[in-house]
């Protein structure tokens, strides 16, 4: 398959290292929606059994809403068909990861009321999950501007960890929108330390993130074909790109 390389995103303060985030201590990987997680850290998690990854707007939507456009090409009739049928498709995929899934009442993008601000009550659900869970290290995603889920995700989720300084935070690239640059404007203007490439990516974790992958059956048909043959550098070593944050007040947005 003729693939293109995942570019890393820089900026002037960036150093760049390579780490060793292999060594099964579970993490908190926040997940705008159902198949981000496992698209943008499916090695991570394989590497790290026990990780759980909190889905934000994984919300159900009341019985008898139309579908969206997208929800409609995925096969759906309706947004509760979608969410149901995605929470179990996300649960095959994770449970090949080892890792646990949770969900939140938040909807997705589609079916929220345009002038509702759902920034505070994910706020709520990660911090309500750290409680839980106590994660050495969290991963929010990096967030493109064009995906306003996205970016709500990952304010939420810096603002839940800002100022704890016993958890590690990163951010991680989406998958596969960093495949073609998007999200080099936001993490231009992160106070990013360090950019981490993940090591000890054998074949049997690429086979297992694959695997896990193959049950987003109502997703990946679709972003396959939006994508064409770069879709296939999410599976590849070295794909994924996690970017340690300074997590001091003020300094991330």
């Amino acid at each position: 398959m003729d693939v293109r390389p995942v570019r890393a995103l820089r900026n002037p303060r960036m150093i760049e290292r390579r780490e060793n985030l292999g060594v099964s201590v579970p993490w908190l990987v926040i997940s705008p929606h159902f198949d981000d997680a496992a698209l943008s850290c499916g090695h991570l998690l394989a590497l790290n059994p026990g990780s759980v990854v909190l889905t934000i707007c994984s919300g159900v939507p009341e019985t008898g809403v139309a579908a969206s456009s997208w929800d409609r090409l995925s096969g759906f009739m309706t947004a509760e068909q979608a969410a149901r049928e995605r929470r179990v498709e996300d649960a095959k995929a994770l449970g090949i990861l080892a890792a646990t899934q949770v969900t939140t009442d938040i909807l997705d993008g589609p079916y929220r009321d345009p002038q509702a601000d759902c920034e505070d009550k994910a706020v709520e659900w990660i911090r309500r999950v750290m409680d839980e869970v106590s994660p050495e290290r969290v991963a929010v995603p990096v967030g493109t501007r064009t995906h306003g889920d996205d970016m709500m995700t990952r304010r939420a989720g810096v603002r839940a960890v800002g100022g704890q300084r016993s958890v590690d935070t990163y951010l991680y690239a989406d998958l596969p929108y960093f495949a073609d640059g998007h999200g080099s404007d936001v993490i231009a203007g992160t106070a990013v330390a360090e950019l981490v490439d993940l090591i000890l990516v054998t074949d049997e974790v690429v086979e297992r993130k694959a695997a896990a992958l193959s049950h987003y059956r109502s997703q990946l048909p679709l972003l396959s074909k939006g994508f064409g043959s770069r879709f296939g550098a999410v599976f590849l070593p070295g794909a994924e790109r996690l970017y340690r944050l300074h997590t001091g007040p003020g300094e991330v947005r």
